[in-house]
C-alpha cells in the first residue's frame, strides 16, 4: 500500500514539476514573442506531414527514377517550408510594432506556444528512432507500454517514427546551411588552412631566419640539463613565440574580412543566393551520408561478410568465424528493418544511387 501511495506521489510530483517547466517555457516565449522564436518545430511538423502523401507519388519505371523521387520530393518539401518561412518572417519583422492589440496578443501567445511545441518535438526527434528500433532489437521495457500499446502509436505514429528524425536532420543541415553561407563557409576553411600554414612558417622562422635561430640557440643555452633536447626545447619556444603574432595576425584579419564579408551579404538577393547555394551543398552532403548509411546497412544484411572476415582474418593470420558473421549479419537485418519501418526512409534505403552503382538497385 505504501508502496502504490508513494508511486502515485511521485507521478503526482513528476506532472506538477513538468508543467511548471512547460509554464517556465511558455512564459520565456511569450516574453520573446513568436515573430522572434524559432519556428524549426513548425517546420518539422509541416515537412512531416506534407510528406505522408510520399506513398501518392509514381514509384517510377526505372531504378534511377526510383532513386531520384523520394530524394527530390524530400528536399522540394523542405526547401518550400523553409523559403515560405523566411519570407513570411521577413513580412512579420517589417511590419514592425504597428499592430493593432489583437495581432500584438497572438505574437505573444504564439510565441509562448512554439516555445513549448520546440522543446517536444526536440525529444520527440530523439525518442522516435529509438522507439522504433526498441522492439525490432527486441528489446520493449514495461514503462513504455504506455507507449506502444497506444492507439496513437500501433495505428500510426509506428509507421512513421523514423521518417520524423530523417526529416528533422535534414531541416537542420539544409537551415545550417543557409544560415553558415557559402563564402562564410569558404573563409572558415581557408582560416584553418592560414592556421596551419602559420604552424608551418613559425617553425621554418624559427630555424631558418638568422636572428631567430640564434635566439633558440641562446635559449637552449639556459637548459643545459636537458642535454641533446635543449635545441629542440629552445626552437620550441622561439616557433611558439612566432605563430603567437602569426595567429594575432590571422585573426585581425579574419575579423576584417567577417565586417567585409557581413557588407557583402547585407543586399537581401546576396545573402539568399549566398546562403541557398550552401544549402544545397549540405543537402547533398546529407543524402550522401544518408545513402552511405544506407549502403553499409545493406551490406552488413546481405553482403559476403564471412569472406570479409575470412579476408581480414588471413591477414592477421587467424581464422575466420562464422558464427560472427551471422550474429553482424542479424543485427544488419534488424537495422535494414528498422530503416524500412517508415514510407519515406524505406524509399531511399531501397532506392540507394550507391546500390545501382554497385549493380545491385
Amino acid at each position: 500500500m505504501n508502496t502504490q501511495l508513494l508511486s502515485a506521489n511521485m507521478g503526482v510530483w513528476i506532472a506538477v514539476g513538468a508543467g511548471a517547466f512547460a509554464l517556465l517555457i511558455f512564459l520565456y516565449g511569450v516574453f520573446r514573442r513568436f515573430t522572434r522564436c524559432s519556428w524549426l518545430s513548425w517546420q518539422i511538423w509541416l515537412a512531416f506531414a506534407a510528406l505522408l502523401l510520399l506513398p501518392r507519388l509514381p514509384q517510377g519505371d526505372s531504378a534511377a527514377v526510383r532513386a531520384v523521387i523520394p530524394a527530390a520530393a524530400l528536399f522540394a518539401v523542405v526547401a518550400v517550408i523553409l523559403i515560405a518561412g523566411g519570407a513570411a518572417r521577413s513580412g512579420f519583422l517589417a511590419y514592425g510594432r504597428k499592430t493593432p492589440a489583437f495581432f500584438r496578443f497572438t505574437n505573444r501567445f504564439l510565441g509562448g506556444v512554439t516555445s513549448v511545441l520546440n522543446f517536444v518535438t526536440f525529444f520527440a526527434v530523439l525518442a522516435a528512432p529509438v522507439l522504433a528500433a526498441l522492439p525490432v532489437f527486441g528489446v520493449q521495457p514495461a514503462a513504455l507500454d504506455v507507449v506502444y500499446k497506444s492507439s496513437v502509436w500501433t495505428e500510426f505514429f509506428a509507421g512513421h517514427a523514423f521518417d520524423l528524425f530523417v526529416i528533422a536532420v535534414c531541416i537542420l543541415m539544409v537551415r545550417c546551411g543557409y544560415r553558415v553561407g557559402l563564402l562564410r563557409s569558404l573563409w572558415v576553411i581557408l582560416t584553418i588552412v592560414l592556421g596551419a600554414g602559420a604552424v608551418v612558417l613559425a617553425v621554418v622562422m624559427a630555424t631558418k631566419v638568422p636572428f631567430m635561430a640564434g635566439w633558440a640557440s641562446a635559449l637552449a643555452g639556459k637548459f643545459p640539463s636537458l642535454g641533446t633536447y635543449a635545441g629542440t626545447v629552445g626552437t620550441a619556444i622561439v616557433a611558439a613565440g612566432c605563430f603567437v603574432v602569426l595567429l594575432i595576425v590571422v585573426i585581425l584579419i579574419s575579423a576584417l574580412i567577417n565586417v567585409l564579408m557581413k557588407k557583402v551579404r547585407t543586399p537581401t538577393v546576396l545573402r539568399v543566393v549566398d546562403g541557398a547555394l550552401l544549402a544545397v551543398v549540405f543537402a547533398a552532403i546529407f543524402f550522401a551520408i544518408a545513402y552511405g548509411v544506407n549502403f553499409g546497412v545493406h551490406f552488413l544484411a546481405h553482403g559476403d561478410l564471412e569472406g570479409l572476415l575470412g579476408s581480414l582474418s588471413g591477414m592477421v593470420g587467424s581464422s575466420g568465424d562464422t558464427s560472427l558473421a551471422q550474429k553482424i549479419a542479424e543485427i544488419g537485418q534488424k537495422l535494414e528493418s528498422l530503416f524500412t519501418s517508415s514510407p519515406l526512409s524505406a524509399r531511399l534505403y531501397e532506392s540507394n544511387p550507391f546500390l545501382l552503382i554497385g549493380g545491385k538497385g
